[in-house]
């Protein structure tokens, strides 16, 4: 959570916090065309107008809109806004999926004055991720917890952390534990809620992505992150997040990839 004297002024205009299977942005919006994009997205203004325009609904706000994936629409923003991405097979997307969240308006108050004040300043990594956290539980209350952790996915799970390259696949993940690809990957997504082979996608992105913060090319990005090529990385990147790699230019890029969407428990 925030902790009170914690954050230092913002030097940039815009950043953009990364974890596995979700992503949360500062700023003003960059690309305001029609577009679609696989993750379930949230938007709620910080300050001056919104307006969200999809085929269900000529125009949803000013409060705050859940997009459902591949639901094509354009946002219209004259004013800074708090985007949040998460992958449709993540067990929070599939219950707000479920849901479609009403909130309590003083606890949402709250959640926008968190974000306000994060996007005024330049918090770290795990308290963006506190943030996150108080997030799902406003808008999730009673999300039901994870089970135990079998411990040959918990093994897998340490290794894509530690890896200074993402895994490729789930055949080089299951070899890891001696397990077939196809029974090591139903239990990973029965426990962790997301697929192995979407969790893997994930974390290349995220590691293409920490790269292009760093000055890195898309190309050199895409390739290092185990993509085929620059074009292969923008594909997925646009189908992610709905813009270009291009759009992180002169942004502030804050990823720490030690936290799962959900976060797990250890075994005894």
């Amino acid at each position: 959570m925030l902790a009170e004297g914690s954050i230092v002024a913002r030097q940039t205009s815009r950043q953009a916090f990364l974890f596995p299977g979700a992503a949360l942005f500062l700023g003003r919006a960059s690309d305001q065309r029609l577009h679609s994009h696989r993750a379930f997205e949230i938007a709620i203004p910080l300050d001056g107008h919104l307006r969200i325009e999809t085929a269900r609904a000529p125009g949803i706000g000013p409060e705050a809109c859940v997009l459902a994936p591949l639901e094509h629409h354009r946002i219209v923003a004259n004013g800074r806004t708090a985007f949040l991405w998460v992958d449709p097979e993540t067990r929070s997307a599939r219950a707000w999926a479920q849901v479609r969240p009403s909130v309590d308006a003083k606890r949402h108050e709250r959640l926008v004055s968190l974000l306000r004040e994060m996007d005024r300043s330049e918090p770290t990594h795990d308290e963006a991720w506190g943030l996150l956290d108080l997030w799902r539980s406003i808008w999730l209350e009673g999300l039901p917890q994870l089970p135990r952790v079998d411990r040959r996915v918990t093994e897998v799970l340490d290794l894509i952390d530690s890896a200074p390259v993402p895994l490729a696949n789930r055949y080089e993940a299951a070899g890891q534990v001696a397990l077939s690809p196809s029974w090591f990957s139903a239990i990973f997504t029965q426990q962790v809620g997301m697929p192995l082979r979407k969790y893997l996608l994930w974390r290349r992105l995220l590691f293409g992505i920490r790269r292009l913060g760093n000055g890195a090319s898309v190309t050199s990005a895409a390739v290092e992150a185990g993509f085929a090529d620059g074009a292969h990385f923008s594909r997925v990147f646009r189908a992610t997040f709905g813009c270009k790699p291009s759009s992180l230019a002169n942004m502030r890029i804050v990823a720490n990839e030690t936290h799962p969407i959900s976060p797990r428990p250890r075994p005894n």
